[in-house]
């Protein structure tokens, strides 16, 4: 995924994520996870293809692996209905609950079926450094895992940057329930992404 087609991406999950934020800001940190009725709503409504309902389950599994990969989406047909089944790791903290959580909910809105993700993989790490020309299921799943990170972290209410104190990224993610690692990751602007966010963002709300 080259610039350019990385900042048009990007700025297509930001369009997505702050329309999240219009119908779920009450939800968004009052919950324990972000998927309050009016966010289920509206996934329902924009899915494609369209859902009939969306099924969010703890399950036991192994205490190993990166937490952000330990949950999954399935999309499963029940008689005449689609339901897209959220199973994450029953011994995640909130944070990583919320986060994994809505992560899933991004996919169902920004995938097309043939690149959701079916299984968690060993690439996360890429996701740390430089990304040139990813697999197809890794931009899915660093576009679902920004769009939540724009969902939760909302423009106009993060801090522009992080403050110098070693305990910054700690305040943040404990304000608005993320893990810690991921606010690390948004603040060290990987591929120019928080630079994306901040120039949409500033723009459209100039524009309100």
């Amino acid at each position: 995924m080259e610039g350019n087609d990385f900042a048009g991406t990007a700025a297509y999950v930001i369009a997505i994520a702050r329309e999240l934020q219009k119908h779920g800001r009450s939800e968004r940190s009052g919950s324990e996870m972000p998927v309050g009725a009016s966010i289920r709503s509206y996934v329902l409504e924009c899915a494609d293809p369209r859902l009939d309902d969306i099924r969010i389950v703890r399950v036991p599994v192994p205490a190993e692996g990166d937490p952000a990969l330990r949950a999954a989406l399935r999309i499963m047909q029940q008689g005449n209905r689609r339901i897209a089944r959220v199973a994450f790791a029953s011994e995640l903290n909130t944070c990583w609950s919320r986060f994994v959580v809505c992560k899933e909910l991004m996919h169902l809105l920004l995938d097309q079926a043939h690149d959701r993700t079916p299984q968690a993989f060993d690439q996360l790490a890429t996701l740390l450094g430089p990304i040139t020309s990813p697999h197809a299921r890794l931009n899915s799943e660093l576009m679902a895992m920004l769009g939540a990170l724009e969902y939760m972290l909302p423009w106009d209410e993060r801090p522009p940057t992080l403050p110098s104190a070693d305990d910054s990224a700690l305040a943040v993610a404990t304000q608005f329930r993320l893990p810690r690692q991921w606010v690390e990751f948004f603040y060290r602007n990987v591929l120019n992404y928080k630079s994306i966010s901040d120039e949409y963002n500033s723009t459209v709300l100039s524009k309100v």
